[in-house]
């Protein structure tokens, strides 16, 4: 278990919520999830996902280092679930599926990492990024 997967680990028990919170997907599924996301928006295989979209994005700053604490003004409405999923150094990186009301909360709880948001239909993705910055993509290309 990485780093990061302890510190999600962690939040979760220190929020005193059940582990299904932030339930870990199986690794099989886990890259799956990797895979259709990486198909749908982006471009190659970058060392980070932001870096080669192939989807409209929006970009918005926060210079605070805070940007986390404004994620549910980027999900759609109505989304109560999505894939958490952290970028890390390994070869496969970890899917968590989680309920987006708390995602705040689990993050102000880690250290900071790049993160992926991904829609449980896969039509929108969020992304943190280490330049204090939420881009939002949809689900149309760009010019769609």
């Amino acid at each position: 278990m990485t780093e990061i997967e302890q510190e999600i680990h962690a939040a979760i028990e220190a929020m005193g919520l059940p582990p299904q919170s932030a339930a870990r997907c199986e690794h099989a599924e886990a890259a799956r999830i990797v895979q259709e996301a990486m198909r749908r928006f982006v471009k190659g295989d970058p060392r980070t996902w932001w870096l080669s979209l192939s989807r409209r994005a929006e970009y918005y700053d926060y210079p605070d280092c805070d940007a986390h604490k404004y994620l549910t003004d980027h999900i759609p409405t109505g989304q109560t679930k999505c894939w958490l999923i952290p970028e890390t150094e390994e070869p496969s990186l970890p899917v968590f599926e989680v309920d987006t009301a708390l995602l705040t909360g689990i993050l102000d709880r880690c250290q900071f990492f790049e993160y992926y948001l991904v829609g449980l239909c896969f039509d929108w993705l969020v992304i943190e990024t280490d330049h204090n910055q939420i881009i939002v993509v949809g689900d149309e290309p760009p010019g769609g």
